[in-house]
């Protein structure tokens, strides 16, 4: 908020000093290609300046969104702090989804049927919870 306002501050600066430069030029202060220089040069700062104005709200709506979903996950979690069973009811309020990858092994074959020849497995899971996505 203090970076949104800092910038918006700028702009209403430059939006001054873009005043006084037509004028320093209509009253012929300033020649009219340091005028177009300068002039280009202010609005193109202030172009910038609208872009990350837009940004910092994205971001601040995206931080707003992140928080309010965090403190749903954490009202949800409050009631589960001394879970005794895992049931189909807490799980479904707990878990978006849960994606099971495929089975890789460390020597990168599988040896069907053979036990005694598989070498390390491993197998990636990914628990997508509810308001907050993988932790």
């Amino acid at each position: 908020e203090k970076e949104m306002f800092k910038n918006e501050k700028r702009i209403g600066e430059l939006d001054f000093i873009i005043k006084k430069l037509y004028e320093d030029n209509v009253m012929g202060k300033l020649s009219d290609s340091r005028f177009i220089q300068m002039s280009n040069d202010y609005e193109q700062e202030q172009q910038t300046l609208r872009n990350n104005i837009i940004n910092l709200k994205n971001n601040m709506i995206e931080f707003d969104i992140q928080k309010d979903n965090s403190k749903k996950f954490l009202d949800v979690i409050k009631k589960y702090t001394n879970i005794k069973e895992l049931n189909a009811s807490i799980l479904n309020e707990l878990i978006d989804k849960i994606v099971i990858h495929e089975r890789t092994f460390i020597d990168g074959e599988e040896h069907h049927g053979c036990r005694e020849n598989r070498h390390l497995m491993s197998q990636q899971i990914d628990i997508h919870y509810n308001f907050v996505g993988i932790i």
